[in-house]
């Protein structure tokens, strides 16, 4: 069935539908509008931005440049430069511009700086108070440094003297970089000691004969700050970036260089070691800038595998580290032969190194990688050698595999990087083959670098089983070789695989920001059309706007790059979107819906009503319908529709019920008449059922306190079941349910065994007349001999013809006697296989016998007489029938009927009369009976049921029968034992009846409550002056049942 809705549902639906439909297009037009709206305001918001951010960094850069040249043009001119003299010098530079951190001047054997704590937020505890920090470090023979805080109107709060902790400056990138003729500007790199990222700007200065350097030092965060003081939506991601890096960004992940290991424990360590560490509390690791993801920075911060590995030893060995960066690793590797570097990070020892220092355990295992552009796909450099002439392979500079490369492959030529960029980059361009370095780090720099036409495979390499990552310190550090291995072999195992998980596993959790992270952006940034608009791109299925702007007019080498989750983008359209659809669900639930409401009340009220009238229809309530009024017209007829088919749905059901009844009863009336024996038992069954069922409604007391028909249609659907209790009769053949006689079928076969008696008289008599022929003297012996034969078969017939009516109980003794009076001989002397029906030719079979007269037996039980089942029989098991089936349809042999010790039928005989109750409830239970006669199938199929279980079809005890299934049982017996058509018993007395009933209610096989109400409401007398003649109708003493 479909589903269906209510008027008012429909009418509410539709003003609903309707404006909700033209509120969501009204709403689909302010989004769109808005998008639009906040695209534009965007891009103005940027590119305001933009501006803001290049002006700012030009100016940042103008200031610097002219800086540097204002206090390179002073120290020009001061043939003796005194720290005492820069000091308000410098002061006045850093008060005026606010992003620098620090200005100095250095040559080889002194540097002096100032710093601006403020900017840095460097000052101790100690020195809370500092405004200013001077440094002064004298770096010729007699090493020192002097460093003094000042309160912020310069007053001196503290100095002291210290050895030095710093590079010197001679060995730093912007000194050895800085030149007369222009300002030099330094990529991100860490600054000591603090340990912070940050741009140096420097330029030597002129007319001096010691390289003299000054520069100023501009912090990264200072410049992320500026990117977070343009006010971006929360969410967007900013970026100042240059070929690729980042610079800047207020991304914290590119700001945060947190302790992420606090909790690990210092170790213990010898008197010896102890000395050692209180004499080095700072120790100075060498920082590659670009070796991901093992050892590199990003933004100037020191990060990788190795940088973390590190990080935990110095928690182990209770030291600080200074990472020194912004070198090249042979630069590196100077400085630490020069003893400026303490420890050099993340080297391999070899054959041809292993003298040069001291090198730890292995903190890390590296794997061989060969890259290859994609079309190649190279696994091994002997796959390269096989398909390429003048074979170029790529390494790092002063790689440990130049020497194993060189002894195996003495025809293949090595270039030699310093970055591994520009190594993928010359592979790229065709100009050289395959380039070796560890497979993690190709990994990285491909993923990072986005080098999609370059494949990574791991490869194998004679003489190179894997490089083991160590720590070297120099040959005559003896103490510090065994501080390290010690704390290596401390090395918590948990943080090891956590570290290992983080920088090396295939799913490595970071490692992967030092550089821009949207390869989009850094395209966009080289494609002018991109430039000062947004771009829309799907990454991971988040739609993402991208905008890229140039900050610097000159060169455009650095950029502004903004990205920004639609979501977010558009979150003030969103907002609006959901204030109007707030406003207008105010609307529709504040004014609409109840206008709407009130219309679909008044129209519904009256259908409301009309669906109560059409109920008392449904309800068989046909008397209480009534008009409804209303104003509506079509509502007003439908009324008046409804009223009138209320009583033609009456009048047609009484109709409808008068027909059904009168079939029923016709059908009764048929059964009854198919056997004039039991006429008119249909008929009557009813009478008494109706009866009982009414004094048991009158009477609610005991079994029957609960038991009324609670309407006309139970009543209804009662007398039915009664009126067909025996339906399935009609199924039973006409001779078994009349079967008088136990040699009866379709007629009575006693007359052809008395036959047979006559033959054997006549036999006698001839047998007589041939005696007194034969010997006439003996005639009076032979007419004595005759006499005796002639009783003897008149008393033989007379038990045969008694035997057969049944009436008595026969005992052994009689039953012996059927068999001795069997084994009586007579002669046939005719066919008996002609003459004979299509059936009965079958069950005879051929006989081949042309010899005459024969033999044959007085009674005989023979093959033709078993009758098998032309089919099998079957029941529904849905039916639960419990009855046991014969093998035989039928038996008719003249010993096994003769032999009956009670009555007349035999077990088939007995089973097809009780087969008509599967016969009944086969034939009810297709019948669709409406649900007001539900219970007609269970009513007429379960009165030869018993209270103990025994009887049939179901087995069915008392708790399993209803009280109108036990009522329409002792109506049917009763009706039974007064029938004066049954042939096989006369009829009883009532009394006889009465008493008959109340002892089957003792043995359990009827209800004794019901019986008890049979008898104490007069049921029975009522019924008895109605049907019973006046001779049966005898006086009943119901005293001694009650």
């Amino acid at each position: 069935m479909k589903a269906s809705f209510s008027l008012r549902k429909i009418i509410i639906g539709t003003f609903l539908a309707t404006s909700t439909l033209t509120a969501l297009l009204a709403i689909f037009l302010q989004y769109q509008n808005s998008k639009e709206i906040v695209k534009n305001n965007v891009l103005i918001q940027y590119n305001q931005a933009a501006n803001s951010i290049s002006n700012k960094v030009s100016e940042l850069h103008l200031k610097a440049q002219n800086s540097i040249d204002l206090i390179s043009h002073y120290a020009e001119l001061t043939e003796s430069i005194s720290p005492k003299k820069l000091l308000p010098f410098f002061r006045k530079m850093l008060e005026q511009n606010k992003y620098f951190y620090q200005v100095y001047i250095a040559n080889k054997d002194a540097d002096f700086m100032l710093i601006n704590l403020k900017s840095s937020q460097e000052n101790s505890d100690d020195f809370r108070l500092a405004y200013w920090k001077s440094v002064l470090r004298y770096t010729g023979n007699n090493r020192f440094q002097i460093v003094t805080y000042y309160d912020e109107n310069m007053r001196v709060i503290d100095s002291r003297h210290s050895i030095i902790n710093a590079m010197d400056a001679e060995n730093r990138v912007w000194f050895k970089n800085a030149n007369k003729s222009k300002v030099f500007k330094s990529d991100p790199y860490l600054f000591l000691p603090m340990q912070q990222p940050g741009i140096t700007y420097a330029r030597e200065v002129k007319n001096k004969n010691t390289k003299t350097v000054v520069g100023i030092d501009i912090l990264v965060a200072r410049l992320s700050n500026m990117i977070k003081q343009e006010n971006m939506l929360h969410g967007i991601e900013t970026y100042l970036f240059s070929d690729a890096k980042v610079i800047a960004s207020n991304n914290s992940k590119y700001l945060d260089h947190a302790d992420k290991y606090s909790n690990v424990k210092k170790i213990e360590f010898t008197e010896k070691e102890k000395k050692y560490l209180r004499s080095h509390p700072i120790l100075r690791v060498s920082n590659e800038d670009d070796w991901a993801p093992y050892d590199y920075i990003r933004s100037g911060i020191p990060r990788g595998y190795s940088i973390d590995y590190i990080n935990i030893l110095s928690k182990l060995i209770g030291v600080e580290i200074n990472y020194i960066n912004g070198n090249s690793w042979s630069e590196l590797v100077a400085l630490f032969k020069q003893n400026k570097i303490d420890v050099l990070n993340s080297v391999s020892k070899t054959e041809h190194n292993k003298n040069v220092a001291l090198f730890s355990d292995p903190i890390g295992m590296t794997h061989l990688g060969l890259a290859s552009l994609k079309s190649n796909n190279y696994k091994s450099i002997d796959e390269i050698l096989k398909n390429t002439k003048n074979v170029n392979i790529a390494i790092l500079e002063d790689s440990s595999l130049h020497n194993i490369l060189t002894d195996k492959y003495a025809n293949i030529s090595i270039k030699e990087y310093t970055d591994v960029n520009v190594a993928m980059d010359s592979l790229l361009r065709d100009e050289i083959d395959a380039y070796l370095d560890d497979i993690s780090v190709l990994t990285y720099v491909k993923q990072q670098y986005h080098f999609y036409d370059i494949t990574n495979n791991k490869t194998d390499l004679v003489g190179y089983s894997g490089d083991k990552i160590r720590l070297a310190v120099s040959n005559n550090n003896e103490v510090l070789h065994g501080i390290l291995n010690k704390a290596i072999k401390s090395f918590p195992i948990t943080i090891l695989d956590r570290i290992n998980k983080e920088w090396l596993s295939m799913d490595a959790t970071v490692g992967k920001d030092s550089v821009l992270p949207y390869k989009e952006l850094s395209e966009m940034a080289y494609n002018k059309s991109y430039y000062d608009h947004l771009e829309p791109r799907f990454i991971d299925g988040e739609k993402l706007y991208f905008y890229v702007t140039p900050i610097t007019n000159k060169k455009n080498d650095t950029f502004l790059g903004v990205v920004a989750p639609a979501d977010v983008l558009y979150s003030e359209a969103i907002h609006d979107l959901k204030m109007s659809v707030l406003v207008i669900l105010g609307l529709l639930i504040s004014i609409i819906l109840p206008v709407v409401m009130l219309i679909g009340f008044y129209l519904t009220n009256s259908l409301n009503q009309l669906r109560n009238e059409t109920k008392k229809i449904t309800q068989k309530k046909y008397d209480d319908v009534k008009l409804v009024h209303s104003y509506t017209k079509e509502i007003s007829e439908l009324s008046s529709s409804i009223y009138s088919l209320a009583h033609d749905v009456k009048k047609h059901e009484k109709e409808m019920n008068s027909f059904v009844d009168s079939f029923i009863h016709v059908i009764a009336s048929a059964i009854d008449d198919k056997s004039p024996y039991t006429a008119g038992h249909c008929n009557r069954v009813p009478e008494i059922a109706i009866l009982i069922a009414e004094a048991a409604h009158n009477y609610p007391s005991g079994l029957f306190a609960d038991f009324k028909f609670k309407n006309d249609q139970e009543k209804r659907e009662f007398s039915i079941a009664a009126w067909l209790h025996d339906c399935g009769k009609i199924t039973t053949p006409e001779y078994i349910v009349d079967k008088g006689t136990k040699l009866e079928s379709v007629n009575n076969r006693i007359h052809e065994i008395r036959t047979r008696f006559e033959v054997l008289w006549r036999d006698a008599e001839i047998q007589y007349l041939k005696n007194v022929l034969s010997d006439s003297s003996q005639e009076k012996t032979f007419a004595q001999e005759l006499k005796l034969k002639r009783q003897q078969l008149h008393d033989d017939f007379a038990f045969i013809a008694q035997s057969n009516v049944g009436s008595e109980f026969m005992s052994d003794e009689d039953i012996e006697r059927i068999y001795q009076l069997a084994e009586i001989s007579w002669m046939r002397n005719f066919d008996d296989t002609i003459g004979l029906s299509p059936v009965e030719e079958l069950r005879v079979g051929k006989v081949n016998c042309n010899v005459y007269p024969i033999e044959e037996k007085l009674l005989m039980d023979r093959p033709d007489h078993r009758i098998e089942r032309i089919q099998e029989f079957y029941v529904d098991p849905a039916f639960a029938i419990k009855m046991d089936v014969p093998e035989l349809q039928y038996d008719l042999g003249e010993i096994h009927n003769l032999t009956i010790r009670r009555g007349t039928l035999t077990a088939e005989d007995r089973f097809k009369i009780n087969e008509h109750m599967i016969s009944t409830i086969k034939i009810l239970e297709k019948i669709p009976f409406p649900k007001s006669l539900a219970n007609v199938p269970r009513y007429a199929s379960t009165h030869h049921e018993t209270m103990k279980g025994s009887g049939y079809p179901r087995k069915l005890s008392a708790e399993d029968l209803s009280i109108p299934e036990r009522i329409i049982a002792v109506a049917d017996v009763f009706e039974a034992l007064t029938a004066a058509d049954r042939p096989y018993k006369k009829a009883k007395p009532v009394s006889v009846a009465i008493d008959i009933l109340h002892k089957m209610a003792l043995d359990n096989l009827l209800d004794l409550a019901v019986f008890k109400l049979f008898v104490k409401s007069g049921v029975y007398k009522v019924y008895a002056d109605k049907y019973l003649p006046e001779e049966q109708n005898d006086l009943v003493d119901i005293s001694k049942y009650l």
